[in-house]
């Protein structure tokens, strides 16, 4: 697989194979793949029912009935954290968010794709770009200016803001002295203290 290049077209019109691993959302594909290391991602073929990653496609989810199905490569967020119980590592297809609330304090949003929760958070993401695409808030923006950004984000024209600061890499480290609540594809973590996200570039096969 290569990794999408701006402008490129992505995905392909394909037969639905026959060995096609269905999940019903993000949160359970990554969890799946965390839990299986020796698990050849790359050449096995998934589809996910209800997906925020399917949104940069202008869909909702797979429809795995279909003869035909979009092929499509994606990369993965690798997540090694420490938490109350310990040190953990989780895989992530859509996004992760470090935060006690988008309407106070710090929020920081690491995304492989550009949608959360119908909002368009990070506009220049791409799940397949081989990028992290990370967005910070910062603790001293107003309440006013955040409702602002939060609405918004509808259309993804939050974007710039001098409190808020965006960019793309590989890795991320997240080191803060206060225990921050981190959500992984919308499902809650718990606290944690330190996190480091790393992309892997043309991790997984998704069909929709």
């Amino acid at each position: 697989m290569m990794t999408i290049k701006k402008g490129d077209n992505w995905g392909e019109l394909v037969g639905r194979p026959r060995e096609l691993k269905i999940f019903e959302t993000d949160a359970l594909l990554g969890d799946f793949l965390g839990r299986d290391p020796s698990l050849d991602r790359a050449r096995s073929n998934f589809a996910i029912l209800k997906s925020n990653a399917a949104r940069g496609l202008g869909l909702s989810g797979a429809r795995p009935e279909a003869r035909q199905m979009l092929r499509t490569s994606f990369d993965l967020i690798e997540i090694q954290g420490h938490e109350k119980e310990g040190r953990f590592t989780r895989l992530c297809v859509g996004y992760a968010i470090l935060g006690n609330g988008f309407f106070r304090g710090r929020t920081v949003g690491i995304f492989n794709v550009s949608f959360c929760g119908g909002r368009d958070w990070a506009p220049r993401a791409h799940p397949n770009d081989g990028k992290l695409d990370v967005l910070r808030i910062s603790p001293e923006m107003k309440v006013p200016q955040r409702i602002l950004a939060y609405r918004r984000m509808k259309t993804g024209s939050h974007l710039p803001h001098p409190q808020i600061s965006y960019h793309q890499s590989g890795e991320y480290l997240f080191d803060e002295a206060r225990a921050t609540r981190l959500t992984v594809d919308s499902v809650k973590m718990g606290l944690v203290e330190e996190c480091s996200f790393r992309v892997i570039a043309d991790a997984l096969t998704l069909y929709w």
